[in-house]
């Protein structure tokens, strides 16, 4: 999921009332009716959204903190409260081969199922979505916030669009509906229904693959690998396009072996044209101990991820560096030229196709 800094998220939150004036009030925790769930005895209610599949007692929240048990009914309190709501490039997912340089109205709510020990915005992901303060943005609204703004479309960022899934689904149907596009930012650790649902709800997923191995995932995120590999080839191809991300995290999934895992994963499961971005940690949260990840381990990763089949890897991160930019993979022609998160030049239009070679980029251009 997206990063917000921390200045970025400071100026988000003091500035973003006064240009919507739809703060919203700390809402009671009732939320509104859920999904995913199952009803036990005695007012019980098992959550089956993500693996940790909740039992919860009446009164009681799930380790996301976002879904509770009202009365025998699961409940979500991330629904219509954005604590996030702001205009981002679509390349800041990242997203490189969904419409390039198009603009969304970029939304996050509070809560996580995920406890990842380098969270780049905790604040919000750590937080009872009704504790936070937030904007009242129904799903029928978004639409006319896009127009209000000037954007093509909605993309849920910065934290978990899983835990919020009855809204950001709403809000991506409501976005559709109005010929307008919807994509999502996510780890996808959740249930194959729910996994489904998302990869036929939206028109774009960047996914996070965060480790090759179980013990790595477990270690930076506290879930199990396994449901994320599933999801991603349940995903693929069912409407969605599909990038994968990495953040490089030095000491704990930088070594060559677990770089190749994941490529060699996305390369045979996912699809050689399917993008691999490679980005650079920075220090945050449980893991201000590290160092930035050097630019010559994410050169190595890059090369390592190519040599494995990929079409395109790129580098995250790392504004100015080659390595952002897209090239054609049969004449080496640079198509897109970046600066951070800034599409600069494109080559290839709408067309899809490289100019020099006529070879055919696989991605979503109109």
């Amino acid at each position: 999921m997206t990063a917000l800094p921390r200045r970025e998220f400071i100026i988000s939150c003091a500035s973003a009332a006064a240009a919507l004036a739809l703060p919203g009030a700390a809402r009671g925790a009732t939320g509104e009716p859920g999904q995913y769930y199952e009803r036990l005895a005695r007012g019980r209610v098992r959550c089956q959204l993500c693996p940790n599949r909740c039992v919860l007692a009446d009164g009681e929240r799930g380790a996301c903190r976002a879904r509770i048990n009202c009365g025998g009914s699961l409940r979500t309190l991330a629904h219509a409260n954005p604590a996030i709501l702001r205009v981002d490039p679509v390349e800041k997912w990242p997203l490189y081969h969904f419409r390039p340089g198009s603009r969304l109205l970029a939304l996050g709510t509070g809560g996580c199922n995920l406890s990842c020990t380098y969270c780049q915005n905790w604040q919000l992901s750590q937080r009872r979505p009704d504790s936070l303060q937030s904007f009242n943005l129904p799903p029928t609204r978004a639409p006319e916030k896009c127009e209000k703004y000037g954007v093509s479309g909605v993309g849920f960022a910065y934290t978990e669009p899983v835990t919020a899934i009855e809204y950001s689904l709403a809000v991506a149907a409501q976005a559709r509906e109005a010929g307008l596009t919807a994509v999502a930012g996510t780890a996808l650790v959740c249930e194959p229904g729910p996994a489904r649902d998302l990869g036929r709800g939206f028109d774009a997923l960047a996914v996070t693959l965060k480790a090759g191995s179980e013990s790595t995932h477990r270690t930076l995120t506290g879930m199990p690998l396994s449901p994320v590999l599933r999801n991603l080839e349940l995903v693929r191809g069912r409407g969605a396009w599909l990038e994968v991300v990495t953040l490089v995290v030095p000491t704990i999934n930088d070594s060559d072996h677990e770089i190749r895992t994941i490529a060699r994963f996305v390369a045979q499961h996912l699809g050689r044209d399917v993008p691999l971005h490679l980005d650079r940690f920075f220090p945050e949260y449980k893991l201000r101990n590290l160092p930035f990840t050097p630019l010559s381990t994410l050169v190595r990763a890059r090369e390592i991820a190519l040599a494995e089949g990929l079409r395109f890897a790129y580098i995250g991160n790392a504004p100015g560096h080659a390595g952002q930019n897209t090239l054609c993979p049969v004449c080496g022609t640079r198509l897109h030229l970046r600066i951070g998160t800034d599409l600069l030049e494109n080559k290839l239009g709408s067309s899809g196709v490289c100019q020099d070679c006529g070879q055919e980029i696989a991605g979503v251009w109109v």
